[in-house]
């Protein structure tokens, strides 16, 4: 199913009948991740499964979001549908999501499930600091206008080295927006999630 939310084209799953259930994948994945879990409870269930913007079936975002944006986004989605309090379930980024929009009260739930999700800044080991540190010198020194452009490949190839997976699969707008959404530690918003 589609539906335009904000001027972005939403691909959705809309399937079952009873008590709304509203499931938010993880980065670079999808409505699909979720078929096994919507099939096995649609009987009792209205499974909602959404291909948040930039993945799967949905439109690419217009610029660089942050975990407000999607929260703001899944909120009008929730409304348009005339969806209240319904049982969210996040996946990773999902979870981040849901985390952000009720400690902001975007939107409210009677339950959450949250599966493996995102959202808590995990201190930096010693091995990450050094990675970080190592790619910030290589960029420093590859960004310097004398030969920037003929450094540009070499910079390229220090990001797909130093980056993760998500990151270097990612087009440029979700690998910026990738960087704001884990540089943003959500464990202040904790106390406001009762459900």
């Amino acid at each position: 199913m589609n539906i335009t939310v904000n001027n972005l084209n939403l691909n959705y799953i809309d399937c079952g009948q009873g008590e709304p259930v509203v499931l938010l994948h993880g980065w670079g994945s999808s409505s699909v991740a979720f078929n096994y879990i919507i099939k096995s409870f649609s009987d009792k269930f209205r499974m909602i499964a959404l291909d948040l913007p930039g993945f799967g079936d949905s439109d690419m975002i217009p610029e660089p979001w942050d975990v407000n944006d999607y929260a703001d986004f899944v909120a009008e989605f929730l409304k348009i549908m005339n969806i209240e309090n319904p049982v969210l379930i996040g996946h990773s980024f999902g979870g981040r999501v849901i985390f952000k929009g009720i400690g902001e009260g975007k939107f409210s739930a009677c339950k959450i499930i949250l599966l493996d999700s995102a959202g808590i800044k995990p201190k930096k080991s010693v091995k990450s600091k050094i990675k970080l540190a190592a790619f910030k010198t290589v960029k420093y020194f590859l960004s310097c206008p004398i030969w920037e452009n003929a450094a540009a490949g070499l910079l390229d190839k220090a990001r797909a080295h130093f980056g993760s997976a998500d990151y270097n699969n990612a087009p440029l707008v979700l690998r910026q927006t990738l960087v704001k959404a884990v540089n943003e530690d959500l464990r202040h918003y904790m106390p406001s999630v009762t459900a």
